[in-house]
């Protein structure tokens, strides 16, 4: 038997009682707790540099090569990745590349039955 939820520290009590008593009750794993709405007002509090560097990170690139690609110094890339997983209110790239993630399977499939549709129209 794996992990069925994580929680990152410091959490509450109250958090995590509820998510072992959701896990025990229906055995499904816990849904994130991010909505669409409050990770697209992360996203938006995002400088365009900033924004630009996450791309970069989610894409698995290295700091130095992100660096260099940008035209940036080493020193401001690290800024701007600090204050990226600040204001995504992630804890380490790997969380960032997880929660990108899963927005971009709902955009998609939130996108995907228009796509269909006009197609059949066109």
């Amino acid at each position: 038997m794996g992990a069925v939820d994580f929680l990152e520290k410091p959490c509450d009590n109250a958090k995590l009682l509820e998510r072992v008593r959701r896990t025990l009750d229906d055995g499904t794993p816990p849904t994130d707790t991010v909505t669409l709405e409050e990770y697209g007002v992360r996203v938006s509090s995002l400088t365009p540099g900033e924004q630009e560097v996450m791309k970069h990170m989610v894409l698995g690139k290295a700091g130095k090569r992100i660096a260099h690609d940008l035209g940036i110094s080493y020193k401001t890339l690290e800024k701007h990745r600090s204050r990226v997983l600040q204001k995504m209110q992630v804890g380490s790239v790997a969380l960032l590349i997880r929660l990108v993630m899963q927005f971009q399977q709902v955009q998609s499939a939130r996108q995907a039955p228009g796509a269909r549709t006009q197609s059949l129209r066109g």
